[in-house]
Parts: C-alpha cells; sequence; structure tokens
C-alpha cells in the first residue's frame, strides 16, 4: 500500500552529465498540476542532439521558466498542499527520483515520503490483463493526434492514465 500518489516526470539532457531541463506533477485526481522549466541546473553544451530535437522543442518558456530556487519554493507548496502524506511515482527512478532529490535538496516537504513508487507497465510486473490496459492508455498518449512526446507534464499525465487503467483492471500497488 502506498499514501496518496503525486505522479511526476522529468526532462533532462542526456544519460551522463544530466541536468535537469524540465519537472511535471499531477496529482491521483488529475486536477492539480505542476510544470516548471529550469533556466539554471542545465546548458545547452549537455544535451545530446536527441534532447535538443525532441525536449527544447517543446520548452513553453514564460512562466514556467524558472530558477531551481524558485522551482523548489513552489513546488514544496505544491506537495504540501495536500493534507495527508504523499507518495511520488515515476516511470524512470534511477533519473527521474535522483533529479527530483537533487532539486529539493534540504527543502524537504513535510508530508513527502523519502522513497518513490516505481511504475512502468511497459516494464512488467503488472498481471497480464492490467499490464495491456495501462500500456494501451499510455500508447494513447504517445500516438494521438497533436500530441507532443517529451514534455514532462505531458508524460507524466501518460504515466496517469496507464495508473488508472490498471487500477480499472484490478491491480492495487503493492499487492502481492
Amino acid at each position: 500500500m502506498i499514501d496518496y500518489p503525486v505522479f511526476f516526470d522529468t526532462e533532462f539532457t542526456g544519460w551522463s552529465d544530466t541536468g535537469l531541463i524540465s519537472i511535471g506533477f499531477v496529482d491521483e485526481s488529475g486536477k492539480r498540476e505542476f510544470y516548471a522549466e529550469l533556466t539554471d541546473t542545465w546548458e545547452i553544451g549537455q544535451c545530446s542532439d536527441f534532447v535538443r530535437v525532441e525536449v527544447l522543442s517543446h520548452l513553453q518558456g514564460g512562466e514556467f521558466s524558472m530558477s531551481a530556487e524558485v522551482c523548489r519554493t513552489r513546488l514544496k507548496a505544491f506537495i504540501e498542499a495536500v493534507d495527508v502524506p504523499v507518495q511520488l511515482v515515476c516511470d524512470l527512478p534511477n533519473y527521474d527520483w535522483m533529479l527530483f532529490r537533487r532539486l529539493m535538496g534540504e527543502e524537504w516537504p513535510a508530508n513527502l515520503s523519502r522513497h518513490a513508487y516505481t511504475f512502468d507497465p511497459g516494464a512488467g510486473g503488472l498481471p497480464k490483463r492490467a499490464g495491456e490496459a495501462a500500456g494501451a492508455a499510455r500508447s494513447r498518449y504517445y500516438n494521438g493526434p497533436g500530441r507532443p512526446i517529451h514534455h514532462a507534464l505531458h508524460d507524466v499525465a501518460a504515466v496517469r492514465a496507464a495508473w488508472e487503467a490498471g487500477l480499472d483492471c484490478g491491480w492495487w500497488p503493492g499487492a502481492p
């Protein structure tokens, strides 16, 4: 059993010399979102060719561009606005969780678990029917008309949709 799930995803410069470009969150209800593009945690020279084409082209700028310090303050408030214990859910813990922890440093939200729950329907681990439903739900986000990919808020919505599809098929996180 996990605490109240808040899903998140990151976009980053590449597999080595990893800098955080953007971060997106959506709560279990799908009604509360947080998205930020970091201005001081990466440099263009760190970016792989793939990131330059597929990630940077989807950045929105404007109100979403902010320093790590501003992001940390706003993100902490976003998580602490949930009045129950929160557990973050991500599909790539070696990068997403590591980058989140690096961003937050000592500014840890009071209601947030120190461990992320990994949910990647493409990696197996779900009962067959739930895994198929979750995979199909996530694929709709990546293959639908006009849907950009490699955008943290878009990608986290796909993970949340997959989670919901798994639940609809009787899967429950942490169940044996």
